[in-house]
């Protein structure tokens, strides 16, 4: 479907407007002629306000200076130095802890809810399983937009506790994170066979389950500097694909001595410690915001 959608906007859609179609262009106005670059105050201290017969600028030198020393000290920062001012935060290793059990809930649930229908809610077949587990991509996709506008939506309008902008996508985050337990016990309790109560259950658990996963990389983003983005991100993405990995092989063993209900309660229990690991980020502030109290005090 993608292929075919983006063959129809090729086909369909100009790269620029057929000739003749569109409001005529504005006319151009002509150039105005740079200063000659002989000019005396143009060649002696590089003014161009005097050569243009303005007074020059006070501190112009010093602001030059100022701003060349900046761009200097921020190119010489070594990948080494940003990776450890990332890691030298506390923020980074709550929100990578938060991340890991993230992804392991998630990707738990991905793994083992096909599983799950087949052998302990007597799914017809491994059809019937697939199309109850369809709903979870359909619930992630919409949680992934509910989530980001909500969030935005309270930072701009000032809604929920506090003024910290970080702080207002935790507090998304953490009731996703209880959207998250209340689907699983949904999941849980729902009685066989497989039907379409199990599809709306499985499209609630991925709604709520992929809404934090978007927005813990955003919360990174807030309370980083922009020139050390990418490295928070790529560094608790790294945390939180290890999260991803303890949930295969450990999740066997638990099904395979303890079965199914021990791997609902790791789920319900992974998706706590990520509520735990979030609660003391209830009123975080962004960098922005961080470097403006700092700079008014």
């Amino acid at each position: 479907m993608a292929i075919v959608a983006a063959a129809v906007v090729m086909w369909a859609i100009t790269d620029s407007p057929e000739p003749g179609s569109g409001p005529s262009p504005l006319p151009r106005p002509s150039p105005t002629p740079l200063p000659n670059p002989s000019h005396k105050a143009a060649t002696v201290d590089g003014r161009w306000e005097q050569s243009l017969g303005l007074p020059p600028v006070d501190g112009q030198d010093k602001v030059e200076k100022n701003t060349s020393e900046v761009e200097v000290g921020a190119d010489a920062r070594s990948p080494k130095d940003v990776l450890l001012s990332v890691m030298s935060r506390r923020t980074m290793w709550v929100l990578a802890a938060s991340y890991f059990f993230i992804y392991a809930v998630r990707q738990g649930i991905v793994n083992w809810s096909h599983f799950y229908l087949l052998q302990e809610k007597g799914a017809a077949d491994a059809a019937a399983a697939a199309v109850a587990v369809s709903g979870l991509e359909v619930g992630g996709l919409l949680g992934n937009l509910s989530s980001g506008f909500l969030s935005d939506w309270m930072v701009k309008s000032g809604a929920g506790f506090g003024t910290g902008v970080a702080g207002k996508r935790v507090q998304v985050t953490l009731l996703y994170s209880v959207g998250t337990l209340l689907s699983l016990g949904l999941l849980w309790a729902l009685p066989s066979p497989v039907g379409a109560m199990h599809w709306w259950a499985m499209f609630l658990l991925g709604h709520f389950v992929y809404g934090p996963q978007l927005l813990v990389a955003l919360i990174a983003t807030d309370v980083i500097p922009k020139s050390a983005v990418a490295t928070a991100n790529g560094f608790i993405g790294w945390v939180a694909y290890l999260g991803a990995t303890s949930s295969g092989y450990p999740l066997t063993l638990m099904v395979k001595s303890y079965g199914w209900n021990s791997f609902f309660w790791a789920l319900v229990l992974g998706t706590g410690a990520q509520l735990l690991f979030l609660l003391p980020l209830w009123s975080l502030q962004s960098s922005e915001q961080v470097d403006e109290s700092t700079s008014s005090s």
